[in-house]
C-alpha cells in the first residue's frame, strides 16, 4: 500500500529539478541556480534523491517545531503571570516586567501575539488628530515644560493626589517628578527647587495658564499687568516663564503624563505603595523613567 507524502510547494520544485537532474536534462550548476542552493547542497540532495526517492527531497523539519519556537512550559508561565499580575499592562510593559521580575526574556512581538490569542489585548485602530509639533530647543536645559497632573495614582489604595512633572524640551527628559496632595503653588515651587538644585537654572519654563502661572483675571486699563508669585520668583531668578496659549502647544509633556498614568500607576500598585512619601521616595530612588530623544 502506498502512502501519502505530504510536500510543500519548495518540495516540488526541488523534486522536479532532481527529475531533470538525474534524465541529465540539468547540470548540477544549472540545478544549483534554479533552487538557489550551492553545489554541495545540490549533491547531498541527489544523493538522498537516488537512495530514497520523493522522500528524499522533503525536510527532516517537516511537520517539527521550529528552533525557535517557545517551550509550552515557559509560554503557559508567562500567560499565567500575565492573567494574574499583568491582566491590564500593554505588551511592551509585561514583556519588561516578565524580564525584570521572572527573568522570562520573551520580545514584545511574542507577548503581543500571545496577549491577542488569548484575549488579554486588543490593538487600538483609533486614528486622532495630529497636531504639528511646536520646534524642540537645541539644547537641554534651554526650555524646562512643566505641569501638574491630578490622577488616582495609588487607584484604590489612596486618595487622588497630584504629581508635578517636568519634562526638557530639548530630550524630553523627566528632569523632576514630585507627588504633592494637589496641584498648588507651593507644590511647584518645590518642584522646581529640586530641578533647580539637580539641574541648574534653565533658561525658560512653560507651562499652561493654571492660576499659579497666570493672572485669571487681568485689568485691561493697566498697562503691566499683575504677575502672579511663582512668574515674579522665576523673574528675579532670570528665568523667562511662557504660558502656552493651547493645551496642544505642550502636547510634549502632556504625553508624558499618559504615559505616566499607564506605566507609572502599575508599577506603584506592583510595589504596594499607596501614599505620597512612599511613593516619593521610590521615584527618587528606584524609579526609572526616561523618555530621552536626539534634539533637532
Amino acid at each position: 500500500m502506498t502512502g501519502v507524502i505530504t510536500m510543500t510547494r519548495k518540495n516540488l520544485e526541488t523534486l522536479k529539478v532532481m527529475s531533470l537532474l538525474q534524465e541529465k536534462k540539468l547540470t548540477q550548476i544549472e540545478a544549483g541556480k534554479r533552487l538557489r542552493l550551492t553545489d554541495r547542497q545540490i549533491r547531498n540532495i541527489f544523493k538522498r534523491y537516488k537512495e530514497l526517492g520523493n522522500q528524499g527531497v522533503i525536510s527532516k523539519k517537516l511537520g517539527k517545531p521550529g528552533n525557535r519556537q517557545l517551550p509550552n512550559k515557559l509560554k503557559k508561565k508567562a500567560l499565567a503571570l500575565i492573567r494574574t499580575t499583568y491582566v491590564d499592562f500593554g505588551p511592551t510593559l509585561a514583556a519588561e516586567k516578565l524580564w525584570e521580575n521572572h527573568k522570562i526574556k520573551l520580545s514584545v512581538e511574542t507577548v503581543r501575539r500571545m496577549m491577542i490569542a488569548h484575549n488579554l489585548w486588543m490593538a487600538s485602530v483609533t486614528r486622532k488628530k495630529i497636531h504639528k509639533l511646536r520646534a524642540r530647543r537645541a539644547h537641554f536645559g534651554e526650555l524646562i515644560q512643566i505641569d501638574g497632573s491630578d490622577h488616582k495614582w495609588f487607584e484604590d489604595r489612596g486618595p487622588p493626589c497630584s504629581l508635578i512633572v517636568m519634562i526638557d524640551d530639548a530630550t524630553s527628559s523627566l528632569v523632576s517628578l514630585l507627588f504633592t496632595p494637589t496641584e498648588s503653588l507651593d507644590a511647584y515651587f518645590k518642584s522646581s527647587k529640586q530641578y533647580f538644585i539637580k539641574e541648574g537654572l534653565p533658561l525658560g519654563m512653560y507651562s499652561d495658564k493654571f492660576s499659579v502661572f497666570e493672572v485669571a483675571r487681568k485689568n485691561p486699563l493697566l498697562e503691566e499687568q499683575a504677575l502672579t508669585q511663582f512668574k515674579r520668583a522665576l523673574g528675579e531668578l532670570d528665568i523667562n516663564l511662557i504660558c502656552a496659549k493651547t493645551p496642544q502647544a505642550k502636547g510634549r509633556v502632556e504625553r508624558v503624563n499618559r504615559t505616566l498614568q499607564d506605566r507609572l500607576v502599575k508599577e506603584l500598585r506592583l510595589l504596594g505603595i499607596s501614599t505620597i512619601e512612599e511613593a516619593n521616595i521610590f521615584l527618587h530612588v528606584g524609579a526609572k523613567f526616561k523618555f530621552p530623544v536626539s534634539p533637532k
